[in-house]
């Protein structure tokens, strides 16, 4: 009994350590300061709303918060003796730092209230040292593409291409075969798939077959070149897929797409075996949502 056990919590350990090779989640950082005095403030208390997230500013003013999932939150900037602040649209990337430096007020007019700024994405992101697409929801929603493999497709030095061509026997259809992607030029099976961390890629030809809707993407991340060592079996690039979390409110969506119903009209057009069929449903599980 005891060495299955020890054989279970050995295989979990593996299942846990094969999940961290993709990063999934993100850092906030930043010095808080005193608007009067620039001086650095200690003890401010910084928090993400919504989550159980937080930190302390240290004796330089500096607070770190990690392991944050990948998403847009409001911060909350509190301390004794100076203005509430809340910062929203503060974005998080997986595996990237996001900065907030802000500075409090003590003045008297000021004190019990809640000053509210809205956070601008950065021109430049210093920790950003190789080349990085990011595709966010919001960007992915307004994009004409199925799945995240259309989305890398069309970014900077990628390639996209079917590895066999379309068969159409007479009167019937025939599936196209999934696309494959080159990344700076080099071999499809040089790229590497991530989906929340964990690998998507086949062991015999290194492709991935993972398909998701544009309705369960977060983000996807793609890295052409100069990856940490954290990546392993790649060469060329790195495509890293966030799924969305769950939210408190419930809401869903439904997409159906096809050109088949082209062929039932009688209007003699063909079909281009075009098929989407997408549906989602968000929101807490009864019982489990403290909140």
């Amino acid at each position: 009994m005891q060495h299955k056990r020890l054989m279970v919590f050995v295989a979990l350990c593996l299942l846990v350590a094969g999940s961290s090779f993709g990063a999934v989640v993100g850092k906030i950082s930043g010095v808080i300061t005193d608007a009067q005095t620039k001086e650095p403030l200690v003890g401010v208390s910084v928090s993400v709303t919504g989550t159980t997230l937080g930190a302390m500013t240290d004796a330089n003013g500096v607070f770190t918060i990690i392991n944050v999932p990948v998403g847009t939150y409001t911060l909350k900037y509190s301390s004794v003796g100076f203005a509430t602040l809340e910062v929203s649209n503060v974005e998080v990337s997986a595996d990237l730092t996001t900065y907030q430096n802000h500075t409090l007020t003590s003045q008297a007019t000021e004190l019990g209230k809640t000053i509210q700024i809205t956070a601008e994405r950065p021109l430049i992101v210093k920790d950003k040292t190789n080349n990085i697409a990011i595709i966010r929801k919001e960007e992915i929603q307004a994009l004409p593409t199925r799945g995240f493999e259309q989305v890398v497709g069309i970014q900077n030095g990628v390639v996209k291409m079917n590895s066999n061509p379309v068969v159409r026997a007479r009167g019937g259809r025939e599936s196209v075969n999934t696309s494959e992607l080159n990344i700076r030029g080099g071999r499809p099976s040089e790229v590497a798939y991530y989906v929340d961390g964990f690998s998507q890629q086949d062991p015999l030809s290194g492709n991935s077959t993972a398909n998701i809707s544009n309705n369960a993407i977060q983000e996807v991340t793609v890295i052409a070149g100069g990856f940490s060592a954290e990546y392993g079996n790649v060469a060329s690039g790195i495509v890293n897929t966030i799924t969305s979390s769950g939210s408190k409110a419930y809401h869903g969506a439904l997409e159906l797409v096809s050109d088949n119903p082209s062929d039932w009209s009688g209007t003699g057009y063909n079909s281009f075996d075009n098929n989407y069929y997408s549906a989602n449903f968000n929101g807490p599980i009864p019982g489990l949502d403290k909140g």
